[in-house]
């Protein structure tokens, strides 16, 4: 029991000094006690919960005779802030308020900080990036539709590569397309692609049929698994949506297999998907299936057929890219 209460005030104080930018400071190499002045925080209790932090985690360091820093294996680490961002900013609330979640009935996806979660995707280098960037320039397409887009990380890899290729990405969440636009802009490749908003279940009222013809193959990363709060039948009805508007095209699905509502226990290596399994629940997105067999017969049952099946692990995650016939 002391490991969960120790993980909780852990979180709460660290997300807080996260949000206070007081790591970043840290990493500067700025005086705790001058960080305290700056943040007209108390002197004293500010020292003490940086030297807890030192305690319990590897987070904080302190030299002999020295100051307090940030570790320096987080300094660049752009996972450090990703995991704050993702688990503590975008999917604590409806942890915290989970009495109010279990009685909603669509949980508590109503609580999920979106602009957290899209600032969270934008400073991530994805697992398995370059791999599907190389599988979709292979297939010899020269347009996406991105599903699910995030910050158009994969729509802006393909046309900065490529100045005849055309990209359209759809994201349902406002703070995700406003990001992807942003980044498209500055990147200078807002003639050539375009951020859309809209459920991937209503493309045919966004996307005009005109620019469907266009599209020669599909993306979708960490949308899937957002469909089997009930199954497999969302999933299957959103693979049939998207069959009738590209059917015969490629579909790239990049996602993972789950672990939690498995009968077995499984190695420590996997807390990672465990705690994201945990955050699906919660929001109403359910636990995708845990291997290639369970997404198979999902794709059959939609009428789709298998091409070819790439699978890795990374940090904890089994994830897979799998190259799918509309």
């Amino acid at each position: 029991m002391l490991d969960v209460v120790e993980g909780y005030y852990a979180s709460q104080v660290v997300l807080e000094l996260y949000r206070s930018d007081v790591f970043k400071l840290l990493a500067e190499g700025v005086e705790a006690r001058d960080i305290a002045r700056r943040l007209e925080y108390d002197e004293n209790a500010f020292l003490s919960i940086l030297e807890y932090l030192r305690k319990t985690t590897d987070l904080v360091v302190r030299p002999q005779g020295g100051s307090y820093a940030l570790n320096s294996k987080y300094e660049i680490h752009d996972r450090f802030g990703f995991f704050i961002d993702k688990f503590l900013g975008a999917y604590g609330q409806p942890l915290a308020r989970l009495n109010e979640s279990l009685r909603s009935p669509t949980l508590g996806r109503a609580l999920v900080d979106e602009v957290c979660l899209a600032r969270a995707f934008s400073k991530l280098e994805k697992p398995f990036g370059k791999v599907i960037v190389g599988l979709i320039r292979e297939s010899g397409a020269k347009s996406l539709l991105d599903l699910g887009c995030g910050p158009g990380t994969i729509l802006r890899e393909l046309a900065s590569g490529d100045p005849s290729f055309r990209g359209w990405g759809v994201d349902a969440s406002a703070a995700m397309c406003e990001t992807a636009s942003s980044l498209v802009d500055a990147a200078g490749l807002g003639r050539r692609i375009r951020i859309v908003r809209s459920d991937v279940l209503n493309l045919h009222a966004h996307l005009e049929g005109h620019e469907r013809r266009r599209v020669e193959a599909l993306h979708a990363r960490s949308l899937m698994n957002e469909f089997f709060r009930n199954g497999t039948r969302e999933a299957v009805l959103l693979l049939n949506t998207i069959k009738r508007l590209f059917t015969g095209r490629p579909l790239f699905v990049v996602d993972y297999y789950g672990k939690l509502d498995r009968p077995r226990d499984f190695p420590r290596r996997y807390r990672h998907t465990l705690l994201h399994d945990l955050a699906q629940v919660v929001s109403a997105q359910g636990i995708p299936p845990a291997n290639l067999r369970g997404w198979a017969e999902l794709y059959r049952d939609a009428g789709c057929d298998v091409v070819h099946a790439y699978e890795g692990e990374s940090e904890g995650i089994q994830w897979f890219i799998h190259h799918v016939q509309l």
